[in-house]
């Protein structure tokens, strides 16, 4: 994956299929690019370095400290051991993925899908300098083709929170199918934000959880609420009558009287008052008196 080409190559060959899967952003990465390319100071550093079986890592160096994105000696077959523990890929599974800095993962999710099956990957990179690093280093072809269904979300870049598609993507029919995995060393490079990206999924899924525990609860109940409260939807009664049969440029008055409500619409409903005249010697005519209720 990107091994024998040079970095403009790769560059430009990523540059175009970004903007065949999102049209008319190209040319906003190419100015941040050349932005970042003249940044003389730069939160981390960031290097592309070849592994000893031949395949490209990227190092990080943070705070004096330095992390490889990939292992040192033997890149792939964890990669391959973990791609073999996610078991059968089902058409609702979701993939939120936490960094781009090692497309490997990516790739052998996209070697195990059914032909013609399209995998739900949503992507967050919190850095902008592993993502150009990537761009340049890596072949991102594939990921970015249009049968792997990928949402890839880089952190002031994208122009979209990563809430918002966490909660756009997580819903009550697929939140059970959702898996995560953040690459490796990404939880000690960004502690903050792997964590709160960690806490919002979790956070979604609790929250489609909940919302199918209050469906099960009521649902038993349902059925009777419905057929009970029918014969006021017969009646075409709407709550905004209210404000029709009672008009601004008079004096008015409401009483409600408790308990229940169907004397309160009753009485809403009889009382309709006479036109306007303008004449104030005229006399309003006899409320009607609502029907009543004993108390339970």
């Amino acid at each position: 994956m990107g091994q024998g080409m040079n970095r403009e190559l790769l560059l430009e060959q990523n540059l175009k299929a970004w903007e065949i899967r999102y049209p008319g952003s190209r040319y906003k990465i190419e100015d941040r690019y050349k932005e970042w390319k003249n940044k003389k100071e730069k939160g981390i550093s960031v290097d592309a370095m070849q592994a000893l079986d031949g395949n490209i890592i990227l190092k990080v160096t943070k705070d004096g400290k330095q992390r490889y994105l990939g292992g040192k000696r033997n890149c792939k077959a964890p990669i391959e051991t973990w791609a073999d523990a996610q078991g059968s890929l089902e058409r609702t599974t979701l993939y939120f993925i936490g960094g781009i800095g090692n497309p490997y993962y990516i790739e052998q999710l996209l070697q195990k899908r059914i032909e013609g099956q399209k995998l739900n990957i949503i992507i967050y990179e919190p850095s902008e300098e592993i993502f150009f690093t990537a761009m340049e280093a890596f072949d991102l072809t594939g990921i970015l083709k249009e049968q792997s269904d990928c949402i890839i979300v880089i952190e002031g870049l994208s122009g979209v929170s990563i809430n918002n598609v966490i909660e756009r993507m997580i819903t009550v029919e697929r939140f059970d199918g959702v898996k995560t995995f953040l690459l490796p060393n990404y939880y000690r490079i960004f502690p903050d934000e792997m964590m709160e990206y960690a806490k919002t999924i979790r956070k979604q899924c609790d929250s489609c959880a909940s919302a199918i525990n209050t469906r099960v609860r009521f649902s038993a109940v349902y059925a009777q609420n419905m057929f009970a409260n029918a014969h006021f939807l017969l009646d075409g009664y709407k709550t905004r009558q209210l404000a029709e049969v009672i008009p601004r440029d008079i004096p008015g008055q409401s009483r409600v009287k408790s308990p229940g409500t169907r004397s309160v619409s009753y009485w809403l409903r009889a009382c309709v008052p006479p036109p306007h005249t303008g004449d104030r010697s005229s006399q309003a005519p006899a409320v009607p008196t609502a029907p009543q209720t004993e108390s339970r």
